[in-house]
């Protein structure tokens, strides 16, 4: 069933890249997000994995094979060839394998966010709304019907469950979900993208974003998608990024509209904990999530707590090796997994990881000097939810890497004109 829903996915997908590159690109975003995995004798693979190759080879024929790289794509570009440089090298001395698949995630995801970046180019934020309110409200539609056992686990389980989502095959076993997974196949994941959707949503709500229609019941489902995954990187994240934002903004929305916000997010804090007391009569952990509230450094010690951390060995296999990692080598019996910063630091040390936030610190000092406060908040919250989330080059951030890059290259109107009019010189998309 999974590869006959793919196949005509596929299909579709390349109808319309071939109509119009601007919409397939929405489209791919949306099949990527929400399509099953595809299944090839005993694997499992992610829908961007089999049909990113298209979408690069339409690309390409559509832009005349011109293509724009930025500064902050040439960065991540560094990283890749340091990754491979590195996890060769430590892979001759603690004999760890090479991994082409992620080698070639890497690429998929920079490939992808320049894609983004080029084709949508002005229409990034228009066309962001779009994917995100169609993501995120199926997102909503299927944690509603996980929490309440509408639907058999094993439908999720059969089209989303790939090797690296083992806590989708533990609901498997238990019979049903005691936490929301959406389409994602991960609580931790889910709480991810609800506290990055709530940042644009809240951010264009208080500054009346251009391009970005009915943003307030767009941020209620950020926030109810973030509580039915009861994850403490949601739960945490959410109320950081709305001070953040209304800090940031406070000269542009003045003091009276201040106050209205603040007597409307009372109204939201009054609506989330109705529904948490309803979670809590169905017999879900709600108020042991919500606790991290009044203590949220205490939501680091299921990974980094000593000894008791999930991430304990792969840590103490840091500090052993600190400069370049070990690679792939699984020393330590080490978990290596649900952290950014771990992840990087484990694999090629402090090179790697210098060279991975490379770009990103540049593009958020840049987006500082230009005033463009959507991507600083986005960077904020992207740092945030890095610590509970392995998401360093998933398709579930490319969307707003894109949208912090772009602003960072071309968010000046100078350079925007310019670049829109090299694209319509050259005849591109």
């Amino acid at each position: 069933m999974n590869n006959i829903i793919n196949i005509v996915a596929v299909a579709f997908l390349l109808y319309a890249m071939i109509k119009d590159m601007k919409k397939g690109c929405l489209i791919y975003i949306l099949l990527v997000y929400l399509c099953p995995v595809f299944i090839v004798g005993s694997s499992r693979l992610s829908f961007d994995i089999i049909t990113f190759p298209l979408l690069f080879a339409v690309y390409l024929l559509n832009s005349k094979f011109k293509i724009i790289i930025c500064n902050r794509l040439k960065e991540l570009f560094l990283y890749l060839f340091v990754y491979c440089i590195l996890t060769f090298l430590t892979g001759i001395v603690y004999k760890g394998d090479f991994s082409i698949i992620t080698a070639y995630a890497i690429f998929r995801f920079i490939i992808t966010v320049l894609i983004i970046m080029n084709v949508w180019a002005a229409d990034i934020i228009k066309n962001f709304d779009k994917a995100m309110s169609i993501i995120m409200s199926v997102e909503f539609v299927c944690s509603i019907t996980q929490m309440m056992n509408i639907v058999d686990v094993r439908i999720f389980y059969n089209l989303y469950y790939k090797e690296s989502l083992a806590p989708l095959a533990g609901q498997l076993k238990m019979g049903y979900f005691n936490r929301a997974y959406g389409t994602t196949g991960s609580p931790i994941i889910l709480g991810g993208m609800a506290a990055l959707a709530f940042t644009f949503y809240l951010h264009a709500y208080l500054t009346h974003v251009q391009n970005v229609s009915f943003p307030l019941p767009k941020l209620i489902i950020s926030v109810l998608c973030g509580l039915l995954a009861l994850s403490k990187t949601a739960i945490i994240s959410i109320p950081i990024a709305t001070i953040v934002i209304l800090v940031i903004n406070i000269n542009k929305i003045g003091v009276r509209t201040f106050f209205k916000v603040i007597g409307f997010l009372g109204c939201i804090i009054i609506f989330v904990l109705g529904v948490s007391n309803w979670l809590s009569s169905q017999g879900f952990a709600v108020k042991y999530y919500l606790s991290f509230l009044s203590n949220p450094f205490s939501a680091l010690n299921t990974r980094y707590g000593s000894g008791s951390g999930n991430l304990t060995y792969a840590i103490n296999t840091i500090k052993d090796n600190p400069i370049i990692g070990v690679g792939n080598a699984k020393l330590n019996n080490s978990f290596v997994g649900d952290s950014v910063y771990i992840v990087l630091l484990y694999e090629t040390g402090i090179v790697g990881f210098f060279v991975y936030f490379l770009s990103y610190i540049r593009a958020f000092i840049i987006n500082i000097k230009k005033r463009n406060k959507l991507s600083i908040v986005l960077f904020i919250v992207f740092a945030l939810i890095s610590f509970g989330n392995a998401l360093q080059v998933s398709y579930y951030i490319i969307l707003y890497v894109a949208v912090i890059f772009y602003e960072a290259s071309y968010g000046n109107k100078c350079e925007t004109e310019t670049r829109e009019n090299y694209y319509e010189k050259n005849n591109m998309f």
